[in-house]
């Protein structure tokens, strides 16, 4: 009997692993007499601490850090930093979209001068006849509007959405150019049908800085040579 109490004693205290994560043991900065994984820390044995013979840290300074609360927010528009630069497809200042140029600036066709709105362009470049080779997403981020020469036109009594792929049939008729850019209400607008990959366009008779005909010849063409935009944002698409 006295045999089996200490075979059970001696069982038991093979099996003892108390759970000391409820006591609290100084040491005196002598790690040695801490419990196995412990280490001294201030002072204080505590668990899994490992080697604290070096107990600086890298300390990230927030004072100097952009306070983001008064920094700007950024810029989602999309629309190029800066304004328009010098660009190779503008005879000034424009914006590249995709491989054709937005060029901004005013023009007058009903002047002598027949090539106004080509003059937009720069040196070996002429106003874009389709949308091939326009960013129009980037385009349409722009501040202005752009116009092809693409024609479009509609009916006097038409909404400018419902504007065809045509030039107007006879002089009078409102005329239209197809582009990207800006939409205005009632001006520069999405229209029912793509004309050329364009989907946007510039109706002149509700803007009052557009005139896009002002042909006084019988039998002239209506291109964009005898248009006249008389605002500084808006321009002309050119290609090569």
């Amino acid at each position: 009997m006295k045999n089996l109490v200490v075979a059970a004693l001696f069982v038991s205290a093979g099996c003892f692993n108390p759970d000391l994560s409820s006591f609290t043991y100084r040491c005196n900065g002598n790690t040695s007499i801490c419990p196995s994984g412990y280490s001294c820390i201030s002072g204080i044995c505590q668990l899994g601490a490992g080697d604290v013979s070096d107990m600086s840290m890298d300390v990230v300074d927030l004072a100097s850090a952009t306070d983001q609360a008064g920094a700007s927010p950024p810029d989602l528009s999309g629309q190029p930093p800066g304004g328009p630069s010098a660009v190779a497809g503008c005879a000034n200042p424009g914006y590249k979209v995709g491989q054709a140029f937005a060029c901004p600036g005013t023009f007058d066709g009903s002047k002598a001068d027949v090539n106004a709105a080509t003059a937009r362009c720069g040196t070996g470049y002429l106003p874009c006849t389709t949308s091939l080779l326009v960013d129009q997403a980037a385009c349409n981020a722009l501040p202005g509007f752009f116009v092809a020469a693409v024609p479009g036109s509609r009916s006097a009594l038409a909404a400018p959405e419902s504007a065809s792929c045509a030039a107007p049939s006879a002089q009078g008729e409102p005329g239209l150019w197809f582009g990207c850019g800006q939409l205005r209400a009632a001006r520069a607008v999405i229209t029912l049908k793509p004309c050329l990959g364009f989907q946007r366009a510039l109706d002149c008779l509700n803007d009052p800085t557009w005139v896009c005909d002002t042909r006084t010849l019988p039998g002239a063409k209506y291109t964009l040579e005898f248009a006249v935009n008389r605002n500084a944002n808006d321009g002309i698409l050119c290609c090569r």
